[in-house]
């Protein structure tokens, strides 16, 4: 199974994001570009808790993310 972002239609897209995302083999896949010091919050917010209930996994492939606080329905987990 290959996705490429290029081949995907933008899902969600403002001024500071761009999101495509895709159904493929049982997974979502998402390719996010933001702006430096973008906050995800309003993205989250239309989650339960203000928190995305899935695992995520992933890659960056320029530019970096601070070590923030991820909270789960089950707890905290400390990211760095």
């Amino acid at each position: 199974m290959r996705i490429s972002k290029q081949e995907l239609p933008i899902s969600a897209q403002t001024e500071e994001y761009t999101g495509t995302w895709a159904e493929a083999g049982g997974i979502h896949f998402a390719f996010e570009t933001c702006t430096a010091g973008y906050s995800m919050d309003a993205l989250v917010k239309i989650f339960p808790d203000n928190a995305c209930p899935v695992e995520h996994w992933g890659y960056i492939f320029s530019g970096q993310v601070r070590p923030w606080l991820v909270s789960h329905a089950v707890g905290c987990q400390a990211i760095s």
